[in-house]
């Protein structure tokens, strides 16, 4: 399965606003996106106008693991950063509301 056959309902460049790869290439995705994504096995649902979408996929462009975070209004991810532990940051846009977990902004 190609990088392209994982993603149903997007294609990999209408999701990335930002992309950054680790020690390990395994890349690392996020945007926004509305209505649902499938990544991998993941399906993704939005809750706003667009909600911020994070990934990991691994080297051959594999899924790893997606979330998304958002809730009513604009969200979308804009920007991400690794550090030299592998901890990645990511940056965003909020128009609205967004629930990341139990987090509310």
């Amino acid at each position: 399965m190609t990088a392209e056959a994982a993603f149903q309902n997007y294609t990999l460049a209408q999701l990335a606003s930002d992309v950054v790869m680790d020690e390990e290439d395994n890349i690392y995705v996020t945007g926004p996106f509305s209505g649902v994504v499938t990544v991998g096995t993941n399906t993704l649902a939005s809750f706003g106008q667009s909600d911020f979408l994070l990934m990991k996929l691994n080297r051959s462009g594999q899924p790893v693991w997606a979330a998304a975070a958002g809730e009513s209004g604009v969200v979308a991810g804009t920007k991400l950063a690794l550090d030299a532990s592998g901890d990645i940051y990511a940056c965003g846009t909020i128009n609205g509301t967004a629930a990341f977990g139990t987090n509310r902004l």
